[in-house]
């Protein structure tokens, strides 16, 4: 598998490599701007419900569903180098994605009330691809398999103030980062009904999971049930995601070097955090420290090992104009 894996990042490696050594003889430079509004449901969503839901009874809470899940995305935002190679086209493209919804949610315990903030959030995907466009019944059918990498990051600080009865909690600088990459492979599929109007099809799906780390902090401080504390995490893992994503559109040329699409796209993320370690240190007045820190390491490890999905998907639209070179 390992050797498999190397010779799939060689090749990619060669393709990208094409795409600079390329460009200035290629026969089209295609310029592709899009816009894809719509939600992004989070991963961490049930990752922070389940942790906050077992810290115990003098600190149950449970929390409400994610507000401000929507991003108007621009994508695709990139370019695709196409040059005549023997019966097709060989196809090198680059695409850069990025999202920022402005995640806030309330969480509800007996006697308090949690106000938590997920500030300046950005998930953002580097990806760049290389494949060959197969033409079909009299260029008809143009079939293009693919095979590419891209780079995954996602980064935020968690802000939490939590106000109640005998009950104070704040953050300070908690930061969160995580990034990872790998291959995947694709198909494309575009059907000519009129010279003009086409059908569109877009498959992507990672090959194997892709691997990288996570790195966390949090600093809290506050008073529960008349008893003041204050914790340190430093929490890291591996990191590991697959990804699907596929298209369905039409396009129209509106002349031949300008296509307008318009269609539905999704794409799931499926995000897992291996070999999570974070032992908190908690300093409190209650003198039960040591158990509050066993406890948030035990269920740390069920919680961040296990896999959760997010899913962004919505109607998208999307310009392309050609430049022959």
């Amino acid at each position: 598998m390992r050797q498999t894996l190397c010779a799939l990042k060689t090749v990619v490696a060669l393709a990208l490599l094409g795409f600079a050594t390329t460009a200035l003889s290629a026969d089209t430079l295609r310029l592709n701007l899009g816009f894809w509004p719509g939600d992004l449901e989070p991963e961490l969503q049930g990752r922070y419900q389940k942790d906050d839901l077992i810290q115990g009874a003098a600190f149950y809470r449970y929390n409400l569903d994610w507000t401000d899940q929507q991003t108007y995305t621009v994508y695709p935002l990139g370019l695709q180098f196409l040059r005549a190679v023997g019966p097709g086209k060989l196809v090198l493209g680059a695409n850069y994605v990025r999202y920022q919804p402005d995640y806030k949610y309330n969480g509800l315990g007996a006697v308090f009330l949690s106000q938590v903030a997920l500030k300046n959030y950005v998930t953002s995907d580097w990806e760049a691809d290389a494949g060959y466009q197969i033409p079909v019944l009299n260029n008809q059918i143009l079939i293009t398999p693919k095979l590419g990498y891209r780079r995954h990051f996602q980064e935020f600080d968690y802000e939490e103030l939590t106000l109640g009865d005998g009950t104070f909690i704040i953050n300070g600088p908690s930061p969160f980062q995580s990034t990872a990459g790998g291959l995947y492979a694709g198909l494309g599929l575009q059907v000519y009904v009129t010279s003009e109007l086409s059908l569109i099809f877009d498959y992507v799906q990672s090959a194997g999971f892709w691997t990288g780390s996570m790195n966390q902090e949090r600093v809290t401080a506050g008073s529960v049930s008349g008893a003041g504390f204050i914790s340190f995490e430093r929490a890291e893992s591996s990191y590991e995601i697959s990804i699907q994503r596929y298209a369905l559109g039409v396009q129209y040329d509106v002349q031949k070097n300008l296509h307008l699409q318009v269609g539905v796209r999704e794409e799931k993320l499926a995000q897992s955090y291996p070999d999570y370690f974070g032992l908190p240190i908690v300093v409190s007045g209650a003198g039960s420290a040591l158990n509050a820190s066993l406890t948030e390491y035990l269920t740390d490890l069920f919680i961040w090992e296990g896999t959760e999905t997010s899913t962004k998907g919505f109607v998208y639209f999307s310009l392309s104009y050609d430049l022959d070179i």
